[in-house]
């Protein structure tokens, strides 16, 4: 999208209150012109009241410049993060714009034109000043047939949103939040409306029991450049596990965010697995079903590609019963995690094993080693891990690396660490765990997995705790908070592990954060990253749709968290772990057929 030209730029909101003073100025010709819009890029709005089911603006053609009514465009940005309210003050004759507030009138859009044919009609200069935080603002103004018209970027500064303008498509972008330092947004796979639901990634408030792979994925691909890996699923799939989508491969230029390239991978497998950047190649797991239990079907393939993504070679697993091999469906309840470790590539991943004469077919982890270099699997793999879990990571360290699972079933919703050495290379020892976060076994979840990354003495893990005191008594949503678990490389174990509380949400009657991140340092700490939203109660349930801002604490290198914290306006957390790229943390957001660039300095961390 280009930036609002200066036609455009011109157009004007309007307040349907009775404006009683004019100016005695003669009135000049306004034409009446429909005006299409996009809210955060998502043409078409269920949310929306029926007079806006075109996406269209009544709007008036006053010279060069477009004009809207004010209540309209509050109505519409109350389905966005940057709503705002419209309220006249007959005391002084005025109108009082209030950003953040809600639009609450009754009767928004009482003369909407754009629903039959519009018609030209007289103007005449505005006399009702407008007020933001009750101080003056002069905009230019007019009122038509009764009410106030103001230009839509006019507003836009009041309100604290942003406006762009497509000129291939004619249609107006309305945004949440002004332009905001650090976020940078670019259309995705060219902008078609019906694809914004495959590249939606952000983390709008749900709060899952049990994860999906990370098909999102970037990293520093070099010169001033960063990779972007989507495999996103498709519409019509609501579960990312069982992604039947290709996977695409675009570059990006870091100074202006503009896409060099794109590239869209032969397909292997139908389901995504798992992505890893390594230090001289790139690495993809796919998977497919096994539900026939056919002990010759290929139920795994990691992929090998050279830095450009050409495909080198690969390694497949097929789905024996007889040993550790023993799959029905890949990456189920818990996804998928790779570690490359020289020439080994180790697989830590969730699955359904064949049914058991209980008639029953289990879920749980494994952790496979794949030689890259021959192109073989490596013997003696541990493929009977953790039962149940609902959440599963690796990661590597200097001499070490651990396996990472939300144990549901043998810790009753812990978070357990498994370690195993790299030299000599050896696979997770089970007398070498560590486990974190206890829950009684009730049966409603407890914890929700987040990411995990490396400090420079430490493995830390982030997720979401509930209070288990009051699981039963009220919803679980109003008993979040943000916790990290911090195990010493040298001592994996319950001795060793501590756990530090970032963010309590517990009982708060506005707001709760959920869906916490991390990413490692170049200096040996780490940053954790979580979403803020905002809470409300319908019929008794609470609710979190709304996303607020980002709040992120810097760990200290043992995993304990520094004073270092903040606070990032307008940003979304996204499925896309953030990672180091050139001096700043950075990730991405697919949402509503935008994607949505974060950055942040590593000066200020």
């Amino acid at each position: 999208m280009k930036r609002f030209c200066s036609f455009f730029l011109a157009v004007v909101l309007a307040l349907t209150v009775a404006s009683p003073a004019l100016a005695a100025e003669e009135a000049i010709q306004a034409k009446g012109v429909a005006m299409y819009f996009r809210i955060d890029g998502k043409m078409h709005s269920r949310n929306l009241p029926y007079e806006y089911e075109n996406n269209m603006f009544a709007s008036y053609l006053i010279g060069d410049e477009h004009y809207v009514q004010l209540r309209h465009v509050a109505l519409a940005m109350n389905y966005s993060t940057t709503p705002f309210d419209v309220q006249y003050n007959a005391e002084t004759n005025s109108v009082e714009v209030i950003p953040g507030v809600e639009y609450t009138a009754e009767k928004a859009i009482p003369n909407f034109l754009a629903s039959r044919d519009l018609y030209d009609s007289k103007a005449v200069p505005s006399a009702n000043p407008i007020f933001v935080d009750g101080v003056e603002r002069q905009v230019k103004a007019y009122a038509i047939e009764g009410h106030n018209y103001l230009r839509l970027r006019d507003i836009a500064d009041l309100a604290g949103f942003t406006v762009t303008w497509d000129q291939e498509t004619g249609v107006v972008g309305l945004w949440s939040g002004a332009s905001i330092e650090g976020v940078h947004r670019v259309t995705v796979n060219g902008g078609a409306e019906d694809d914004y639901q495959k590249y939606q990634n952000a983390r709008l408030g749900s709060t899952p029991n049990y994860e999906y792979p990370k098909t999102c994925s970037l990293y520093d691909s070099g010169n001033g450049t960063v990779t972007v890996v989507d495999a996103s699923a498709r519409p019509g799939y609501d579960n990312d596990f069982l992604n039947y989508g290709s996977v695409e491969v675009s570059v990006y230029d870091t100074s202006d965010f503009s896409r060099i390239s794109t590239k869209t991978l032969p397909e292997e497998l139908p389901m995504f697995g798992a992505f890893l950047h390594g230090e001289t190649y790139n690495y993809i797991c796919y998977g497919q079903e096994n539900l026939g239990e056919d002990d010759s079907l290929e139920v795994l393939r990691i992929v090998k590609y050279d830095a450009d993504w050409n495909r080198l070679g690969a390694v497949s697993v097929r789905g024996d019963g007889r040993n550790e091999n023993q799959l029905q469906t890949p990456f189920y309840g818990g996804g998928a995690a790779m570690v490359e470790l020289g020439d080994t590539v180790i697989l830590h991943y969730s699955k359904t094993y064949y049914v058991d004469y209980t008639g029953e077919s289990h879920q749980g982890s494994a952790t496979l080693g794949f030689n890259m270099k021959n192109y073989t699997q490596e013997k003696g793999t541990r493929g009977w891990g953790t039962s149940h879990s609902l959440g599963t990571d690796i990661v590597a360290g200097k001499d070490s690396f651990v396996t990472i699972d939300v144990a549901d079933a043998d810790m009753h919703r812990a978070l357990t660490f498994y370690r195993a050495d790299t030299a000599p290379f050896s696979y997770p020892d089970e007398s070498q765990a560590g486990y974190m976060f206890p829950q009684p076994g009730t049966g409603i979840p407890g914890l929700t997995y987040g990411d995990a990354a490396a400090t420079a003495t430490h493995y830390v893990a982030t997720a979401g705790e509930r209070d288990p005191k009051y699981w039963i008594d009220e919803p679980a949503e109003s008993m979040f908070r943000i916790v990290v678990a911090a195990v010493p490389m040298n001592n994996v174990s319950t001795t060793g592990a501590k756990e530090y509380v970032v963010g309590d949400y517990w009982h708060d009657s506005e707001k709760f954060g959920f869906m916490p991140t991390v990413c490692s340092l170049p200096d040996g700490r780490a940053i954790v990253l979580w979403q803020e939203y905002q809470r409300y109660d319908r019929n008794g349930y609470v609710y979190s749709d709304k996303p607020l801002d980002v709040k992120y604490v810097v760990l200290n290198k043992d995993g304990s968290p520094s004073d270092k914290t903040g606070t990032l306006e307008g940003y979304n957390i996204s499925t896309c772990q953030p990672q180091v790229v050139g001096d700043q943390v950075m990730w991405y957001a697919n949402l509503n057929n935008t994607r949505y660039f974060y950055t942040v300095p590593l000066e200020d961390l």
